[in-house]
């Protein structure tokens, strides 16, 4: 008889989902684009703003090497992050000085909170995913523990 794990559908939909917490992080990319072209709800034209799409190594609590990838939008109220990134690599001097360019947060390491969230597939079926909800303030006095053992 083969030794194996019983995965059940749920199990199945759900691999790879990493637990809500606070994870150790390297930026290994950072793209420049556009946001997608489209029409709205109400049948006008969505406007097209400047946005960057950062790819991450982060390492899990079994200190297995994982990837994500969170965007930030450059339009009024959703361009947040970018402080927040700024701030948890050590970059925080640029932001507010106006001169933080992408090539100033590659290869940086900082932390950042994994959260879960359902998404609908396009077929119907719904499944979690992690995502990148914030990043822990290095100038902060938030108490949130951070392991800063975590390997690199």
């Amino acid at each position: 008889m083969l030794n194996y794990h019983l995965w059940t559908e749920e199990d199945f939909k759900n691999r790879g989902l990493i637990d809500d917490g606070i994870y150790k992080f390297q930026i290994k990319r950072i793209i420049k684009k556009k946001t997608r072209s489209g029409i709205d709800k109400n049948g006008n034209d969505k406007p097209i703003y400047d946005m960057i799409e950062i790819d991450f190594d982060f390492w899990d609590n079994q200190g297995s090497i994982r990837k994500i990838k969170d965007w930030i939008t450059f339009i009024e109220g959703m361009d947040w992050k970018l402080r927040c990134i700024a701030d948890t690599t050590g970059k925080l001097d640029l932001y507010e000085e106006r001169t933080l360019d992408d090539y100033h947060l590659i290869d940086l390491i900082g932390y950042f909170k994994l959260s879960n969230k359902e998404i609908e597939e396009k077929d119907g079926t719904k499944r979690k995913i992690n995502f990148v909800k914030d990043y822990i303030k290095r100038s902060s006095s938030n108490s949130e523990s951070i392991d800063t053992d975590i390997p690199f």
